[in-house]
């Protein structure tokens, strides 16, 4: 390998610079014993060995030469600088010994100096064995293929981090490191820059490590502080300022923004004041002064969007949002020059970082968005179904998977619930999932709904953020809270990238409660006005945010009462005739009523009534009475559904259940109006004005009181329902009652009278119509003249006013009676029937009859007349028969009778028996006619 090598160096951009020899020194030779045998000065080169390298921890005796056998740092190769180890304080026990070591050799300027950004080429000369050799100023001999190397000298090292000063400084003892203070202002240094890199830059080195204020002079201080030794580097000219705040677990924040469990806000540069003096490095330089401002910020997209738009001036302080962790990042900034730097990353020092946080005042902007009532508050009534929680997330647009209720896809929502309802919330709280399904039905359930209008990266919360309270009992109790942790469910990331909207701007809080409709033991339904206070505490914040919200809820509780029908008849409007004539009576309108075994227990309830089923009277038509026969019953296996068919006579089906609004989910918001659902399904039955058990059955609906129905049966439903209060229709009504057989009073029969005089072809006479009770089903005739219907028959009976004795007024008195005859629809030669619903009656009174009945009873002829109609059933007691004896040709037969009225009851609505008495029969008086010559 020879004895050595010794390397020269020059500027390789300046091709005048001689070679300049790293290896020369000087010396004053000293040879022992002693006394000194002789002393001699030494001025010449030493040489560069390369040694063989062997790993202490090996084994092996293998040894090998290192990549490289020198290292120049802008000084002697051969002798040794203890710069660095007197700027390190070594705490070596031999530190002082070894500092006070000094080398015979001292090294000699090279005459160049060792700068970044410089090209520099190297040659290596070969020392012989004496240590002779070639000087620097000698070119070689011999030519080669590569004489000297060229490298050009960049700077590889990054700045270390910047010196940072913090206003208000961290308190004496501050023993709460997890504690984020609120930060006003941040000084910035430059970083140091050690040695020997800042000889590098061009710092003078007698400035720098000289002197009483020397580096060297700084050591033992520096030690003590636990400081670093080292001047301003020069080549950090910026700061790179860039703003974070703490983003909530489980959000990755819009794409490349995230850094950690923080979210980039804005980035800006600033400029140190003033550059450093190469020649005065230890010189006191101005600092950058960062002023921050916090302030609100609702939305931090938003803001970083106007900060991109328009960042803040240099003069301006920084905006940083406040109830946030926020993080400023602070990076210093070589200035860029060409051909000096090993990368763009070295251009970058080490990162700083400096949290702050201020919180919202209480009495700054709102944190729960407006919104309509309806909107933040829903009561919800469920029926029992298998889709219960699928329904109940529909109306308050959630999603549902079982009984896990979560929020929709692309939207944050946090849930809570009182101890009112057996739950289990997630760890993020962003689902929530029932116990059973008993938790959703038999009572309200009441979801508080609210929307914070602020992004996720707000943090302004305690951790108990909600406190629900109830005060509809009259006292003022915590039902509940709602905890807002800084996390964020998988669903609400679902899609957010592709959000018309920023769903980030907004976090969807859900509360739910339960109200009991139950009354207490003892009392009667009550409409429930259950209400809430909500608080919501926030940071920092002396006062806290309330909220109030009322609501009166529909009753859901059954009417317990059941109805118990005693007795019913038919009540009558008071008997009015005309005075003094007595010529005309009014038709007395007519109603059935029902008598009950106790009254209403509640005054707000009222008996209710419906028709589930109608059929017409048998009696009245031969068709309906054929199907009850039983010989087509024999004919068609027994079934009378089948033998009605083949009849032509539709048997009416009964309703089986109330045909209530099923109301599978009911929900209410505040300020609702009360509505009446369900009231309509039945009619109100109208109380007596003397009595609180008797009851007017009024008319079923579309029927008046003239309609051929009232012929036949009705079957009833009757039953208690709420009235006076606000109900749900499932809750209305009470247990039913069924009644069959229920037939209303008659239509009244309505006859006309008219003369007929006397021609060729017959007698003078009175006639008298009026129409039979025509049986009706499904809007169609019954009456079939084949079975010999009709079944009733009509009598009209011939009065004649008279005159009562005191002359105050007047009496009717019977002259004759008459059966009608039924005429049914005739044909004529065309084909065109009469087609009137009605069988019409036709009676007849010849006039020479008449007169003798007037003559019989001292009457002039000339005396008012009247007639009245009566229908009645089979069996009347009445029998056809001349006018005593009296015949006159061609004149129709007179009638004698024989009837025992029913006296009039005490009370109309004393009835002598607990049971249904039919009684059937109507009658209508006729216009005044009068009977001259």
């Amino acid at each position: 390998m020879g004895p050595g090598y010794r390397i020269d160096v020059r500027n390789a951009e300046d091709p005048n610079d001689p070679w300049h020899s790293l290896c020369s020194v000087s010396a004053q030779l000293t040879f022992d014993p002693n006394p000194a045998l002789f002393t001699k000065p030494f001025q010449g080169e030493l040489s560069v060995e390369a040694g063989p390298v062997r790993n202490t921890s090996t084994t092996e005796t293998v040894a090998w030469l290192p990549r490289y056998f020198a290292r120049w740092q802008g000084g002697s190769l051969v002798v040794g600088d203890k710069t660095l180890f007197l700027l390190s304080r070594s705490k070596l026990a031999n530190a002082a010994a070894l500092a006070a070591q000094a080398s015979q050799y001292v090294p000699q300027d090279p005459g160049i100096a060792l700068r970044y950004g410089n090209e520099y080429a190297f040659r290596s000369r070969l020392a012989d064995l004496t240590g002779g050799g070639p000087d620097a100023s000698r070119d070689p001999v011999y030519p080669s293929p590569a004489p000297f190397g060229v490298k050009r000298f960049l700077r590889h090292v990054p700045p270390k981090s910047l010196r940072l000063g913090i206003d208000p400084p961290p308190a004496e003892g501050d023993q709460t490191p997890l504690a984020i203070r609120t930060v006003d202002t941040i000084t910035v240094n430059r970083p140091l820059l050690g040695y020997p890199e800042f000889l590098f830059t061009g710092v003078s080195r007698a400035a720098a490590l000289d002197g009483p204020n020397g580096l060297l002079a700084q050591v033992e201080n520096a030690f003590l502080a636990q400081d670093a030794v080292g001047v301003n580097d020069p080549d950090v000219t910026h700061v790179r300022i860039e703003v974070q705040v703490r983003a909530p677990a489980n959000d990755p924040g819009p794409e490349g923004k995230r850094d950690g469990v923080y979210r980039k806000l804005y980035a800006i540069v600033r400029e140190f004041p003033a550059p450093v003096n190469l020649n005065d490095p230890l010189a006191a330089l101005p600092p950058l002064t960062i002023e921050l401002v916090h302030q609100f910020q609702a939305d931090i997209d938003v803001f970083a969007a106007a900060m991109a738009a328009t960042p803040p001036q240099p003069d301006q302080p920084l905006p940083i949002p406040s109830s946030r962790d926020v993080r400023i990042r602070l990076t210093p900034l070589c200035a860029d020059k060409p051909n000096y730097f090993g990368g763009p990353d070295v251009q970058q020092g080490l990162v700083s970082s400096v949290e702050t946080r201020s919180d919202e005042p209480a009495e700054g902007t709102p944190i729960l968005a407006p919104n309509a009532p309806e909107m933040e508050l829903n009561a919800v009534y469920l029926r029992s179904a298998p889709d219960m929680a699928t329904r109940l997330a529909d109306q308050l647009k959630l999603d549902v998977s079982g009984l896990t209720l979560t929020g929709k896809p692309g939207q944050r929502t946090v849930f809570g619930a009182s101890a009112a309802l057996r739950h289990t919330l997630s760890g993020d709280s962003a689902s929530i999932t029932f116990a059973s399904k008993a938790e959703l039905t038999n009572h309200w359930v009441v979801a508080l709904m609210f929307e914070v209008e602020r992004d996720w990266t707000w943090d302004g919360f305690e951790d108990r953020s909600f406190e629900f309270h109830r005060t509809d009992d009259g006292g003022d109790r915590i039902v509940g809270q709602l905890n807002v942790p800084f996390a964020v469910g998988d669903r609400a990331l679902v899609g957010i990238e592709n959000a018309p909207e920023n769903p980030r701007s907004r976090t969807r809080l859900v509360f739910f409660d339960a109200v009991n409709p139950n009354p207490p033991e003892g009392q009667f339904p009550q409409e429930p006005e259950p209400s809430w206070r909500v608080i919501a505490r926030r940071r920092g914040a002396a006062e806290i945010e309330v909220r109030n919200f009322f609501m009166r809820l529909p009753v859901t509780v059954n009417p317990r009462q059941v109805p118990k029908l005693l007795s019913a008849g038919v009540a009558l409007s008071p008997y009015k005739r005309d005075e003094p004539g007595y010529s005309s009576t009014e038709p007395r309108r007519k109603g059935l009523w029902l008598e009950f075994a106790e009254p209403i227990e509640d005054k707000r309830d009222r008996y209710f009534a419906r028709v589930t089923a109608y059929g017409p009277d048998p009696l009245l038509s031969g068709q309906i009475t054929q199907a009850l026969l039983p010989l087509p019953l024999q004919l068609v296996g027994g079934e009378p559904q089948v033998a009605a068919r083949l009849l032509g006579l539709p048997l009416p089906e009964e309703i089986a259940e109330l045909p209530i609004e099923l109301e599978p989910i009911r929900t209410i918001f505040p300020d609702q109006a009360a509505d009446n659902a369900g009231l309509d399904d039945m009619e109100e039955l109208k109380p007596a004005l003397d009595s609180d058990r008797h009851f007017l059955l009024p008319l079923p609906k579309g029927i008046n009181p003239d309609a051929p129905e009232l012929f036949g049966f009705w079957t009833y439903e009757i039953r208690v329902g709420h009235k006076d209060m606000w109900s749900t229709a499932q809750g209305r009504w009470g247990r039913r009652l069924r009644v069959s057989g229920v037939q209303h009073p008659a239509p009244a029969l309505t006859c006309t009278v008219y003369r007929v005089p006397v021609s060729p072809v017959q007698i003078a006479k009175i006639v008298v119509t009026a129409p039979y009770a025509t049986p009706v089903f499904e809007d169609r005739k019954l009456t079939n003249r084949a079975r010999n219907d009709p079944r009733t028959r009509i009598w009209v009976l011939l009065y004649a006013q008279v005159v009562q004795a005191d002359g105050t007024t007047s009496r009717n008195v019977v002259l004759s009676r008459s059966l009608a005859y039924p005429r049914f629809d005739v044909e004529d030669n065309q084909g065109v029937r009469t087609s009137t619903r009605d069988v019409i009656g036709i009676a007849e009174f010849p006039d020479v009859l008449v007169r003798q009945a007037l003559s019989r009873l001292a009457l002039p002829e000339d005396s008012p007349l009247s007639v009245l109609a009566v229908e009645l059933f089979p069996g009347d007691g009445l029998t056809a028969s001349s006018f005593h004896g009296l015949a006159v040709t061609g004149a129709a037969g007179g009638v004698v009778f024989t009837d025992k009225p029913e006296p009039p009851a005490v009370s109309r609505f004393k009835r002598p028996a607990i049971r249904w008495v039919r009684i059937w029969g109507r009658n209508r008086a006729a216009g005044f006619c009068a009977c001259r010559r």
